[in-house]
């Protein structure tokens, strides 16, 4: 084997090994705090650092009520990322309930330093959020 090769070889190598190790300690797993409109429902949600510094959101939601059986008028909760004291809060996507209880998103914020909640709606698009917390996450620091 010549030297360019061998070379070529050990680059690839250092940079699998990095990827590695940079997917490894990009990563956290958040759980949210239910409150009693979430009615034993259990929420999670796995940070990550993507390349380009934004914070990529993975939210499940699992044994959560349809957002109808808390209001008639909710039709889907709304996930929102918002600073500590909840004064900026930005509504990030909406979430279905499928018929097995779960609802799920996947979304980006370019926010270091925040909170995630999620509210019941009667629409996905509303730029405020309503009164109806089911879950909220402790601050996330990124």
């Amino acid at each position: 084997m010549s030297s360019v090769n061998r070379c070529q070889g050990a680059r690839i190598a250092y940079l699998l090994m990095a990827a590695t190790l940079f997917g490894m300690g990009c990563a956290k797993g958040v759980k949210f705090r239910p409150t009693a409109l979430a009615r034993g429902g259990v929420g999670t949600i796995k940070v990550e650092l993507t390349y380009d510094r934004n914070n990529r959101l993975e939210v499940k939601l699992s044994n959560v009520p349809d957002p109808s059986a808390l209001h008639p008028q909710h039709t889907r909760y709304v996930l929102w990322v918002a600073d500590a004291d909840r004064q900026h809060a930005v509504n990030t996507g909406q979430l279905r309930v499928d018929d097995k209880r779960v609802a799920r998103i996947e979304t980006l914020t370019p926010r270091r330093k925040y909170i995630l909640f999620v509210t019941a709606e009667a629409t996905g698009d509303v730029t405020a959020p309503g009164t109806e917390v089911i879950f909220e996450s402790p601050l996330i620091d990124w």
